[in-house]
């Protein structure tokens, strides 16, 4: 049996322990690899763009919504967030490109609602919009002055959010209000005292 020369022997030891040492720290010393994505192109970088519902929507403004079908027994198309691009779209995977540049968030909503109608061939198309950047916000229609998107608050109520929408059209005492949350529509007969929460659609009945 031949040997190995001692001095080789030693050469291959202290190389073995040079190799774990380093394993052991973690390889550090390796340079960084990036990994691919695997699930497509990826997400262009939101940044932070101020939002005031006075103004309209602009590039780089994120909404945060939820798209609905059906009413009775409603169904979720849609939700997530989506940011307006440089041409001012917004871009979904079953509904296509919505163009938002320039619109109120009021108008935005019902593009997007157009857009979902169009793909579905549904008409009964709600979509409900929680935020748009760091702003929660509600949405009232129906009887009042100015349909629209409003900033939500603490402890806001339906009542609290007439003066936002220039009050209520006057007809008669009515006071009959529908809220439509999560996909569901509640019919309240009295408005007085209807917590809201943030992505709420509000709707003042001019019926009762």
């Amino acid at each position: 049996m031949v040997r190995a020369p001692m001095k080789q022997t030693r050469l291959v030891y202290i190389l073995s322990l040079t190799a774990a040492v380093f394993a052991a720290a973690g390889c550090s010393w390796m340079p960084k690899v990036k990994v691919p994505f695997t699930s497509g192109t990826p997400v262009a970088e939101d940044p932070q763009v101020s939002f005031d519902v006075r103004r309209p929507l602009t590039s780089g403004h994120t909404l945060k919504i939820a798209v609905y079908r059906n009413l009775i027994s409603p169904t979720k198309a849609f939700a997530g967030s989506v940011m307006v691009d440089q041409k001012g779209n917004l871009q979904f995977k079953n509904a296509g490109v919505v163009h938002v540049g320039g619109r109120s968030a009021y108008d935005a909503i019902k593009a997007i609602e157009a857009a979902f109608s169009r793909e579905y061939g549904d008409s009964t198309v709600t979509v409900q919009l929680f935020s748009i950047e760091d702003v929660s916000l509600v949405t009232v229609t129906g009887a009042v002055r100015s349909p629209g998107v409003i900033q939500w608050f603490d402890n806001m109520n339906a009542d609290s959010a007439l003066p936002y929408v220039g009050d209520r059209i006057k007809q008669g005492d009515a006071r009959a209000i529908h809220v439509t949350r999560d996909g569901v529509r509640r019919f309240y007969a009295h408005s007085g005292g209807v917590e809201l929460k943030a992505g709420d659609l509000v709707k003042f009945s001019s019926d009762i």
